[in-house]
């Protein structure tokens, strides 16, 4: 009964309750307004004065508004006590949730533990990496603008670390003007997600005004939806290392200025004799404009199979012997006009750090030029053996000692002697007659002292006979320096006597001019003279002219007559 009651509605509870309530009050009216009337106490008493006195008429709606008022009443008590079902629901609901969130808490708060301890020790291994690492360490906290720079950072650069507190104005303060822009432009790169890895070298000033070189390494973090919210690396000292790489950009530009304006050919080559190097000299003998024409090309796709073959066997005598070939002559064509040209190559084995063989180093230089004034000399130098072995004067060389090196043919023929007996005697005794070598000596002597020597003489054969020989001897210079002397004779032995068979027979004209002179000249003299004193005696004007054309004819005569015999 009483669980049928608690599940009735408090609106009808109620309802019933203010309806029972306010029927007692027109009830209790009643009764007493028939007491007071002296009636009796029936329902037609009631009745009765329910019927005349419109009083209970108003009394009579006590139920009604009795009723009206506990239904109102009644509901909004099941509202509070619906709400208060709703609330212990929700309160149960919700002790229910706070003690599953309690112990989820319980869990994260010893999961949190963990966490701290993990990180810690993470912080413990950090700092202890950070003391013992060469490098700085920096951390951005993008949001903030808050920067931290571990005390290696600031030492990096001569900063103790309560000089510089950490923030981006001093970072970029410490920049180098020239790569601030850069290293800004960097930053915001990464930041944009353009790059995944900050990675650049800039220059920072140390706190004695000088820079230093330093490699910064740093990495993005974003949040869920990818906005960057912190930056954080490293900074590395690369001052060494970048002044290493200066000296040694300085050293390969000189050295490739070296090797591009050495006149010698200067080229490298792999193993395979793949050309992996060829300077403008080197290019220009082997008659290529530019070296793309060359790199990566063998000997056999440059020079005719021949000179190909030949340089591929060298390269390989170097690479099998692991020893260097020096001053090779190498002979091959210009590829634009087809003359011959020549080189004079050294190769050396060139070999990496290990000590492996890894290629050869090939330095040539063009003799071309050389090789033409060889050729050219030797085409004089036989030209002139040419001339001295076919002249028909004898000739004979010797050295600055004065003994004889060699000798022509008219040597041997005018003198009797073969050459190989000749060579290496002293000239003056072999040839000179033992009056003469006094002579001749003095004569060697001043063309061993750069004198040239005329000279006419008298020279023995082998067979002992003397001849007469126009003599001279001629210094042999070479580049200004004497190497020894020429001998040169001409057999004039018919000369001299014909000369005098001339001297005779001068002297016989002389003797018939001088009776001719005197003979011719006596007689005219005479006529002359007769003619003069014919001139001075009387003679009519025809008789003198007469006279006159014979003094005149016959000085005409003696004056040609004087002419001839003094041209005679």
């Amino acid at each position: 009964m009483r669980d049928w009651i608690r599940s009735v509605s408090y609106t009808w509870r109620y309802t019933a309750f203010g309806v029972f309530f306010g029927f007692c009050f027109p009830l209790i009216a009643t009764c007493l307004d028939v007491i007071r009337h002296h009636l009796p106490l029936t329902l037609e008493s009631m009745a009765y004065r329910q019927s005349v006195d419109h009083l209970h008429w108003i009394i009579d709606l006590a139920p009604l508004v009795l009723g009206g008022f506990a239904y109102v009443a009644g509901r909004r008590r099941d509202q509070v006590a619906q709400f208060a079902t709703q609330l212990e629901d929700r309160i149960a609901a919700r002790t229910f949730e706070l003690a599953d969130a309690n112990k989820r808490l319980e869990k994260d708060i010893a999961e949190r533990k963990r966490v701290e301890t993990e990180l810690r020790q993470a912080r413990e291994r950090f700092e202890l990496a950070v003391r013992g690492t060469s490098d700085g360490i920096w951390d951005w906290r993008i949001v903030s603008g808050e920067q931290y720079f571990s005390p290696r950072w600031k030492s990096m650069l001569g900063y103790a670390d309560d000089e510089i507190k950490g923030s981006q104005k001093e970072f970029e303060s410490l920049v180098h003007p020239d790569d601030l822009p850069r290293v800004l432009q960097m930053t915001k790169r990464c930041l944009d997600s353009e790059i995944p890895i900050y990675e650049v070298e800039m220059r920072m000033r140390h706190k004695d005004g000088s820079y230093r070189w330093i490699l910064l390494r740093a990495q993005v973090l974003r949040d869920a939806n990818g906005v960057p919210y912190r930056m954080a690396g490293s900074h590395t000292d690369i001052t060494a290392r970048k002044q290493l790489e200066a000296a040694l950009t300085q050293e390969r530009t000189l050295l490739r200025t070296l090797i591009d304006t050495l006149p010698d050919l200067v080229y490298v080559k792999d193993t395979a004799s793949r050309y992996l190097l060829s300077n403008p000299a080197h290019l220009a003998f082997l008659g290529f404009a530019n070296s793309d024409q060359v790199i990566g090309k063998t000997p056999r796709e440059l020079f005719s199979p021949q000179f190909a073959e030949q340089i591929m066997l060298d390269d390989q005598t170097v690479f099998q012997s692991g020893q260097p070939l020096v001053n090779r002559e190498e002979q091959t064509t210009d590829r634009r006009t087809g003359e011959p040209l020549w080189n004079l190559t050294t190769k050396v084995p060139l070999r990496d750090e290990s000590g492996k063989l890894i290629g050869l180093l090939g330095i040539a230089r063009n003799i071309t030029a050389r090789k033409r004034v060889e050729i050219e000399n030797a085409r004089r130098k036989q030209f002139f053996e040419s001339l001295v072995q076919n002249s028909p004067v004898a000739v004979v060389t010797l050295d600055l000692a004065g003994w004889i090196t060699s000798c022509n043919p008219a040597f041997e023929q005018l003198f009797g002697y073969s050459c190989d007996e000749v060579i290496g005697q002293d000239l003056d005794p072999l040839i000179s007659s033992d009056a003469a070598v006094m002579e001749a000596s003095a004569y060697t002597a001043q063309v061993m002292r750069g004198q040239v020597i005329p000279g006419i003489g008298k020279r023995r054969r082998k067979d002992g006979s003397l001849m007469d020989v126009e003599i001279f001897g001629v210094p042999v210079l070479v580049e200004g320096e004497r190497i020894g002397a020429l001998g040169i004779y001409h057999d004039i032995t018919e000369l001299v006597h014909a000369r005098e068979q001339a001297e005779s027979a001068d002297r016989a004209k002389s003797a018939f001019l001088a009776a001719m002179s005197h003979e011719i000249r006596t007689p005219l003299n005479g006529v002359i003279g007769m003619t003069g004193l014919l001139l001075s005696s009387p003679l009519n004007e025809q008789q003198r002219q007469f006279a006159e054309t014979i003094r005149f004819s016959g000085e005409n005569l003696l004056t040609i007559i004087n002419d001839i015999l003094d041209f005679s």
